[in-house]
């Protein structure tokens, strides 16, 4: 299974948070900057980690994510020979017509999640700890510059973060909304971050910048 969605960055909001000598203000001073809408298209798996990502400048399209699966679909064929399954939700680019015809004639599949269930998509919370390790520097004034920060990002996610990440959704959360309990983002990033109900070792970290 390969799981497949975008997100927005405001790579340049400002933290609410600080630390600072005793007497002073904790106040980082930003060069004016130009900002653009930043969106993340990105894959996941249980096997690979961090499959693919690519960044888009503004929204994205039907024809733009045709060039993701294009890019994915060619990176997949370096790790397996087999066809896999695409997990994605349900917005409307997503069901497009040649959206469909691209992922079917590339042999793999495509599965759509249920309406409003993102809680139950591991990806989510892949997103969330990425975010949380954007580091922008003071001098970065506009969008393109802060990329290779994204990119940095996107690249601490090791695969063994990944695995705990769908481990976790497939065998703890699925438990919880069956039995109607509540699904709340942040409570499952922590508990995902301690190991709860995972036996996978966050130690492993044998990742190279070469695996992304």
């Amino acid at each position: 299974m390969v799981f497949v969605d975008e997100t927005p960055f405001r790579v340049f909001d400002t933290r609410h948070i600080g630390r600072a000598p005793v007497g002073q203000r904790a106040i980082v001073r930003r060069r004016r900057v130009r900002t653009d809408s930043v969106t993340a298209i990105t894959a996941i798996s249980e096997a690979w980690g961090v499959v693919h990502v690519q960044f888009v400048l503004g929204g994205v399209t039907a024809d733009v994510f045709r060039v993701f699966l294009s890019d994915l679909f060619e990176t997949l064929r370096g790790l397996t020979s087999e066809a896999v399954l695409l997990i994605t939700d349900n917005v409307q680019f997503h069901k497009a017509a040649q959206v469909v015809s691209t992922i079917g004639e590339s042999g793999h599949r495509v599965l759509y999640t249920a309406p409003w269930s993102c809680e139950l998509n591991p990806i989510e919370y892949v997103f969330g700890f990425v975010k949380s390790r954007v580091r922008v520097p003071p001098d970065v004034s506009n969008t393109r510059d802060a990329l290779p920060y994204l990119v940095e990002a996107f690249r601490s996610a090791t695969r063994v973060e990944v695995a705990r990440t769908v481990r976790f959704v497939t065998t703890v959360l699925f438990s919880r909304a069956w039995e109607s309990r509540d699904l709340q983002l942040r409570a499952t990033l922590r508990d995902i971050g301690s190991g709860t109900g995972n036996d996978i070792d966050m130690s492993e970290r044998s990742e190279t910048e070469d695996d992304f």
